[in-house]
Order: structure tokens, then sequence, then C-alpha cells
């Protein structure tokens, strides 16, 4: 279908570092996948959309995508997904300076990891 292939083309741009195309793209590709109801290819592309954000420094947009996401994993009980985006989650509040808080998502994601 055309989302996943919008989905790819953004994160292909993403890989060369062009991010305003990367981010035109996903968001092409989250809203096909909004109408389909579709909710593992939103929560793909949301997580995607956080990664762009996070590699522009944008960490406010980036926590904010990779939240939204890992709620749409945990209701689809897609434990990868879980523990991809605590993982990420982690790392954004790092850069952050929120140590205590990323240390917080990491354990989740270890906890989650050594349980599956």
């Amino acid at each position: 279908q055309i989302a996943y292939h919008l989905g790819y083309v953004g994160y292909a741009h993403r890989k060369l570092g062009n991010y305003v195309s990367a981010l035109d793209y996903s968001l092409r590709c989250l809203k096909m996948f909004e109408e389909l109801k579709d909710n593992l290819g939103i929560a793909r592309v949301t997580s995607s959309i956080g990664m762009i954000h996070f590699e522009r420094n944008n960490m406010e947009q980036a926590y904010h995508y990779k939240n939204l996401s890992l709620d749409i994993f945990t209701k689809l009980g897609n434990v990868n997904g879980q523990i991809e985006n605590l993982k990420d989650l982690g790392n954004i509040l790092n850069h952050a300076g929120e140590y205590e808080n990323a240390l917080n998502y990491l354990n989740q994601a270890t906890k989650l990891a050594q349980e599956h």
C-alpha cells in the first residue's frame, strides 16, 4: 500500500539527513494510516517521526511522538515496539538532561526485555 511506501521514502530521507522531506513524507504516511485505522502503521510512523525530531534536536516533539507510539504499541500488546520506544524515550530524556526520568524508561525497557 501507498502508506507504507511513503513511510519507506520518509525513512530514506531521514537516513540521508533530509529531515524536512522525511517529516513531510512521514506526516503524509501518518495521515493515511489514520484514515485506514491501521494502528500498527500509526505506531510505527509516529515512532519514526519521533526519531526525526530527535535527530533535529527537538526533544519535546521527539518525546511527544515516541510516547504516542509507546501508547499504541502497548495497546496492541507489541512488546518489541514497547521496548524500542521505552529505550528511545530514555535516550531522549538523557539528551535533555533528565537523567532520573531517563533511567526510569531504560529500566522499564530492560525489565520488559527480560520478561519476554
